[in-house]
């Protein structure tokens, strides 16, 4: 759903959105105050991330077009890895251990959201994006103005 909100939201309306999504979640599953207010402002970080490094990708383009698409991937990669980092400093602070397939898995992600984040600053860089990917002979149809 972040997705579509940084499509078609205001940021204050998508942040807002997002934080009291979880406070009232929190809220049902009777989670501790201090534990909802922690996941309402890791979420409120993430989503603040997100928009940050969407725009930056975007810069006022479509949002229904391959750049479009792709900083709604590395914005979400984004915000994954601001989960992972902050998560992985409570687990610390508490002294708790992530189990190993936990920290494969988190391992993976945060490699996948590495690696679309550098796909994304390469082709949003400018100079991959007007580059032809196929050469025209001299006087062909494709080449004339």
């Amino acid at each position: 759903m972040v997705v579509f909100g940084l499509a078609f939201a205001s940021p204050p309306t998508l942040i807002a959105g997002r934080m009291i999504a979880v406070v009232v979640s929190d809220g049902i599953h009777r989670r501790h105050p201090a534990k909802i207010a922690f996941n309402a402002a890791l979420c409120g970080a993430e989503t603040l991330a997100a928009i940050a490094v969407y725009r930056l990708i975007l810069q006022g383009g479509s949002v229904v077009s391959p750049v479009g698409v792709l900083a709604a991937s590395v914005a979400t990669a984004a915000s994954l890895g601001i989960d992972i980092s902050l998560m992985g400093a409570v687990h610390a602070l508490h002294g708790r251990r992530i189990p190993a397939a936990g920290a494969r898995t988190l391992a993976l992600l945060a490699l996948t959201g590495l690696m679309i984040g550098l796909a994304g600053v390469c082709l949003s860089s400018g100079e991959l994006r007007h580059t032809p990917l196929t050469t025209t002979r001299r006087g062909s149809p494709s080449n004339r103005a």
